[in-house]
């Protein structure tokens, strides 16, 4: 699950980059999509450790 987290915010890093240099509509899409992805799994990743699931 961390792993998982990691590399979705590298992505998102990644990603941002590109739109910053191409301003690319669809590219902006898809680091938007990622975002929530992201703070989805940060939600649950929270919420295991908090519940003690890990």
């Amino acid at each position: 699950m961390q792993r998982k987290m990691e590399t979705l915010l590298q992505r998102v890093t990644d990603l941002q980059v590109d739109v910053f240099h191409q301003h690319n509509k669809h590219k902006e899409q898809q680091v938007f999509k990622l975002k929530h992805r992201a703070a989805h799994l940060g939600t649950q990743l929270a919420l295991r450790q908090i519940t003690g699931k890990i």
